[in-house]
């Protein structure tokens, strides 16, 4: 991740009325101008309905939203990991990015900002949510993902050494919802984003290894 910024402040498109009466975020308005080792082995319990990416206009403009924010992550320090969370008809409620350089907390994933940033913006009990990450979910946010009642997955590139797909197993109790999955999407746009974090930060960067493993694997499944 590069520039540590501390107290890097995101674009103003965050600063939104979070009251009980606020609506979802038009998409437009969301939009910004700026376009570990390996884990332990663990049971490889495949969701049921992992799909690959059909022509979905919803799904891939949410895509292109958080390959924006990626990029934008990436300008103020951070790897270029981003999410949104959105209601079934593409309404963005909730966006984040990675943010471990700006707060030092190695679980704010950008699911987990997302999530964070949603809140409030959607019921409790929703059964309609989507969330796009460029990046498969890792296991600690697929699993928010189904507790928060996601019923759709979208992610851009494959995270063979730790993504969370093929890891966790899916919910059993009665009011469990067990999302669709579909992916990989638009993995060139965000394989290039990589690329370019390789080029622009040192070997002895921290994250570099991380990073490095991740195209790596990437190709060699490809």
């Amino acid at each position: 991740m590069a520039r540590r910024k501390t107290n890097a402040k995101k674009p103003s498109t965050r600063e939104v009325d979070r009251s009980e009466n606020a609506g979802a975020l038009p998409l437009d308005a969301c939009h910004l101008d700026y376009p570990l080792l390996f884990a332990p082995e663990f049971p490889r319990i495949r969701f049921p309905n992992l799909q690959s990416p059909m022509t979905n206009p919803i799904q891939q403009r949410l895509m292109q939203e958080c390959i924006s924010l990626a990029r934008e992550a990436m300008r103020l320090g951070e790897v270029p990991i981003a999410s949104v969370i959105a209601r079934g008809d593409g309404q963005i409620v909730g966006w984040g990015w990675n943010e471990l350089n700006a707060k030092r907390d190695r679980t704010m994933h950008a699911e987990i900002a997302a999530f964070r940033d949603a809140a409030g913006r959607y019921p409790v009990e929703t059964e309609n949510l989507i969330l796009v990450s460029t990046l498969e979910p890792c296991v600690m946010c697929a699993g928010a993902a189904i507790l928060c009642g996601v019923s759709t997955i979208v992610f851009g590139l494959r995270a063979p050494a730790d993504g969370g797909m093929g890891r966790i197993k899916p919910p059993e109790s009665p009011e469990a919802i067990v999302p669709e999955v579909i992916g990989p999407m638009m993995e060139a746009d965000i394989r290039a984003l990589f690329d370019e974090w390789l080029a622009n930060h040192p070997q002895d960067d921290p994250q570099r290894q991380y990073v490095s493993q991740l195209m790596e694997l990437n190709r060699t499944q490809h």
